[in-house]
């Protein structure tokens, strides 16, 4: 979406658009804990701003991007999708991507941030093959319908199937008039449909929406509400709890993003060391914490009698919990239920270990 299509929008609707990070423009509707509410008890509407798209075509796209990521890519058809990384050779993640099967290409639904860390990576390891990568991001717009009514709107979207879509599963849709990829997207740790429409049709399908939406409580949300939601359901995500730093297994995130049956891939051996020694010096915890640190202060060193064995990533006020949370990555030794650390801020805050997460939702 354009800056004159966001004006459009704000015009509208009535949506208060802030730009708050230096690498992503992103949203503000003014009341986070409303947002929250529509989001959790019906359906709020996310303008996708801080996603990207990469295709990636070719004869030889398969083979060339099975063995580049963590995933088995090979066993997904046209309409299937997975979570994946994609490592270094000593195993820490270099990015990570929703992988969309289509009919002759795969979409890779990233952050914008790793669209040209992406792109070089890419380029690196493609040799004779026959593949074609390009960055498809301002092609499109990206609206995602999150909450536990998203589903039924389906059937206005005369795609009532696209309820029993599998994760990351999708197909094609009509909206304002013009074709439209939906995708299952649990970004926020509830049922979610995430639609990519024409650029040029931002405007119009954000107003279909907003006007289908009506009858089940529809409500644009922004940001801070989804970041909410993240943290509670201990979604980690590129740029707050996920970098350069961290290797797969320490996020948790093996059984989704890991397949340990497709044949190497770039980084195997060392994840499989790790799997196969059950070596993990350290995870990601969920944290309850005594008072919120300043915004803008993480990472925070959590420490045990002034010794750092972790660190602090996100933070928020949960709703769901009554008390300001957080995820964050401990030595494994400390994080036990019930272990308490202290973020070293000044003065210092106390932060308990809980389980993941910290509130299920059925998605």
């Amino acid at each position: 979406m354009s800056g004159s299509a966001l004006e459009n929008v704000i015009g509208r609707t009535g949506a208060r658009f802030a730009e708050v990070r230096a690498l992503a423009v992103v949203t503000d509707f003014g009341d986070p804990l409303a947002e929250y509410a529509a989001a959790t008890t019906a359906v709020g509407l996310y303008p996708v701003l801080d996603r990207a798209l990469i295709e990636v075509a070719g004869a030889d796209r398969t083979s060339w991007l099975h063995n580049l990521v963590t995933n088995d890519i090979r066993r997904l058809l046209p309409g299937d999708g997975s979570y994946t990384f994609a490592v270094s050779v000593k195993g820490r993640i270099l990015m990570d991507f929703n992988v969309l099967a289509r009919q002759e290409s795969f979409w890779l639904d990233t952050d914008r941030r790793q669209v040209a860390a992406a792109l070089a990576h890419f380029e690196r390891y493609t040799i004779t093959e026959n593949v074609q990568v390009r960055d498809l991001s301002a092609d499109y717009a990206r609206l995602l319908l999150v909450g536990p009514k998203a589903t039924a709107l389906a059937e206005q979207l005369h795609a009532p199937h696209a309820a029993a879509l599998s994760e990351l599963g999708s197909t094609a849709v009509m909206l304002a008039g013009r074709s439209a990829l939906l995708f299952r997207h649990d970004l926020a740790g509830l049922p979610g449909l995430e639609l990519c429409v024409p650029a040029g049709a931002a405007v119009e399908a954000w107003l279909a929406l907003m006007e289908i939406g009506q009858p089940v409580g529809l409500r644009p949300i922004g940001r801070i509400a989804v970041r909410t939601l993240q943290i509670e359901s201990g979604i980690p995500v590129w740029g707050e709890e996920i970098d350069g730093d961290v290797l797969p297994a320490e996020t948790l995130q093996l059984r989704r993003a890991v397949s340990f049956n497709k044949g190497c891939f770039v980084g195997y051996e060392v994840i499989e060391r790790m799997r196969s020694r059950h070596s993990l010096p350290r995870k990601l915890v969920g944290l309850r914490l005594a008072r919120l640190p300043a915004e803008g202060s993480t990472p925070v060193p959590l420490q045990v009698a002034g010794k750092t064995v972790g660190r602090l990533m996100s933070f928020c006020h949960s709703p769901a919990v009554g008390s300001p949370v957080g995820l964050g990555y401990l030595a494994t030794t400390y994080t036990g239920p019930g272990m308490v650390v202290a973020a070293a801020t000044d003065p210092p805050i106390d932060a308990e270990v809980v389980p993941l997460p910290f509130h299920s939702r059925a998605c």
